[in-house]
């Protein structure tokens, strides 16, 4: 059914429920929903223990490698704001934004009210001798309006590439380095609020949507701490070549890739990516920069890779494993050496492959009977 009928048919339901309250058929009851209490703006409120104590314990030593470098970064960063009306420096606010992201702060309110305590307030003084007080939310935001993205983010990769040479970071992460890429979507308006914005549905003014969307990585340490590394937006196609096609996140992924071996070097990286990045040209890239990989591959990617698979998995039933995690049987198996071949020029790559069968019997019944 088109958006216009799905229109029509709530507008004339509409249209008769009012007559009928009109002629008195229908009557209207009230009911008071029970008030939610209003969540303050803010510093602090929240419980020193859990998020903010973890962070503590968490992160201090990691900090303790990255602040020097980030203080210095930030010294050649002109800052934006207005000097009469500066209560906190440009390092604190900025050291600020960084806890709210590795926290996994949802937002600026809830930032107010978990990091504003004693425990994140203590950690930062810990790390900056002049901080005084925990910055609000707001401050950190208009900051990040007004400055020069640019020349944070060029400032951000001079720091990172410092401390992935550092006898620092090999101490924090000895084995290989991983590194999860995947696209987000970030910002979405029912209109085209800027030329380089991504649509579906541009034809149809009801259905239309216009959307910023970023192709992110970020680097997964040993110990479980998640830091940003480099971000590559998707743009319309018009604004990159004038081709009038849009970007997809293939494409945007070997923009990146190229960044991240200027980055990270070739070997000891290992890139970890979802099933839409499962084909040969992706493939190619991390074997041309000698970076290992993990990929989820659906069964209706490189069908020919499947059928190699389920060949090999009736004669060769010594490489599997059976396992029980929880209530779920699970059983792997795998195969080395799989020939892909890709593209035009029949371009060969050899590849292992890894799959997982799970089993189980659900508590609650679908439809009436037990589902393995």
């Amino acid at each position: 059914m088109s958006r216009k009928k799905v229109i029509q048919k709530q507008a004339e339901r509409d249209s008769k429920i009012a007559n009928a309250i009109l002629t008195g058929k229908a009557k209207l009851h009230f009911y008071e929903r029970p008030k939610k209490q209003a969540q303050s703006n803010r510093i602090g409120g929240a419980s020193d223990d859990g998020e903010a104590k973890a962070l503590t314990e968490r992160y201090l030593r990691l900090f303790r490698f990255l602040i020097p470098g980030i203080l210095v970064m930030l010294g050649s960063v002109n800052d934006p704001r207005n000097p009469k009306k500066i209560t906190h420096t440009l390092p604190v606010v900025i050291l600020y934004g960084i806890i709210m992201f590795i926290s996994h702060t949802v937002s600026r309110r809830a930032a107010n009210r978990e990091l504003g305590g004693s425990k994140a307030a203590d950690l930062m003084r810990e790390l900056i001798p002049e901080f005084i007080s925990t910055p609000h939310a707001d401050t950190l935001f208009r900051l990040l309006r007004d400055i020069d993205e640019g020349i944070l983010e060029e400032r951000y990769e001079e720091l990172l590439k410092e401390f992935l040479k550092s006898k620092s970071f090999n101490e924090i992460n000895p084995e290989r380095i991983l590194v999860a890429c995947d696209g987000t979507q970030k910002y979405r308006r029912g209109y085209c609020f800027d030329d380089r914005a991504l649509s579906r549905n541009a034809d149809d003014p009801l259905k239309a949507q216009y959307y910023v969307y970023m192709m992110e990585s970020v680097l997964i340490l040993d110990n479980g701490i998640v830091l940003p590394l480099l971000s590559e937006p998707l743009e319309n196609g018009e604004s990159l070549d004038g081709n009038g096609k849009q970007d997809c996140e293939v494409n945007a992924f070997k923009r990146l890739s190229w960044r991240l071996l200027k980055l990270l070097g070739k070997g000891r990286v290992t890139i970890v990516l979802d099933a839409l990045y499962a084909n040969g040209p992706v493939i190619s890239i991390c074997k041309n920069y000698g970076w290992e990989f993990m990929i989820s591959l659906k069964r209706d990617c490189m069908k020919s890779v499947w059928e190699e698979c389920d060949g090999l998995k009736k004669i060769e039933s010594e490489n599997s494993f059976l396992a029980v995690w929880g209530l779920r049987n699970q059983e792997y198996h795998w195969f080395n050496g799989i020939e892909y071949i890709y593209g035009k020029n029949h371009k060969k790559l050899i590849l292992n492959v890894v799959t997982l069968t799970e089993t189980w019997v659900e508590p609650q019944s679908r439809k009436g009977k037990n589902h393995l």
